[in-house]
């Protein structure tokens, strides 16, 4: 990780939306960094730089920054508002990491649950606070929809590939729908999709609704 690192330094960060590097290469290129005497600035443009490039590049990041000091992200974060790093899926994650509850990610991740448009980022905080010990994931995600006006549940059905429709989907929950109208489509579409993102959107929202009906897999798969 010598050569990503040295790129990086010299300003080439399109080197880490490249690919997805796996963790144990992360995990030395975060060592490298975290020795460099310039570490913060490097941080900072690391930081900063999510908004301008692709998913790899925000994923590797926030994989890169669970392995350095906390204090670090803080500073960035303190000094640089730029509301669109709540989008941000890799920073939303590697918050919940350090298991620090300085003000700072606590209303960086309290403020992607509110503001972010992008659902898994949106997910990913509320984890990441659950991991914190400042709520539980899932209630803070179903506070976060009951603001705005809900949509008939076969819209977040016909969505599920969207993090934000699967929890719309628990919220709408009753004993009539779950029986005659989710548990049919989740069939259906669990069934039929060749898309990872929604088959386990598909899996997770069984498991939820197997706390309201522990007899949902007879009734789903037989």
């Amino acid at each position: 990780m010598e050569n990503v690192f040295n790129k990086i330094k010299n300003g080439d960060l399109a080197i880490l939306d490249s690919q997805v590097y796996s963790e144990k290469d992360l995990r030395v290129l975060a060592g490298i960094i975290g020795s460099d005497l310039s570490k913060s600035l490097l941080v900072r443009d690391l930081i900063l730089n999510i908004p301008m490039c692709g998913r790899n590049f925000d994923w590797n990041v926030g994989s890169v920054l669970q392995h350095l000091e906390a204090e670090l992200v803080i500073d960035t974060l303190r000094e640089n508002k730029d509301v669109r790093l709540v989008n941000s899926i890799g920073l939303a994650w590697s918050l919940g990491e350090f298991r620090n509850t300085n003000r700072i990610i606590t209303d960086f991740l309290f403020g992607t649950i509110e503001n972010a448009t992008n659902s898994d980022a949106w997910w990913r905080s509320a984890f990441s606070l659950e991991k914190l010990g400042l709520g539980e994931a899932v209630n803070l995600l179903k506070m976060s929809l009951k603001g705005a006006p809900l949509r008939d549940i076969n819209f977040y059905l016909d969505h599920v590939d969207d993090k934000k429709s699967v929890i719309s989907i628990l919220i709408l929950s009753n004993v009539e729908n779950i029986e005659q109208v989710i548990y049919p489509r989740i069939k259906n579409i669990f069934m039929q999709s060749n898309d990872d993102v929604t088959v386990i959107n598909c899996c997770w929202l069984i498991g939820r609704l197997k706390l309201i009906d522990p007899q949902i897999y007879s009734k789903l798969f037989y």
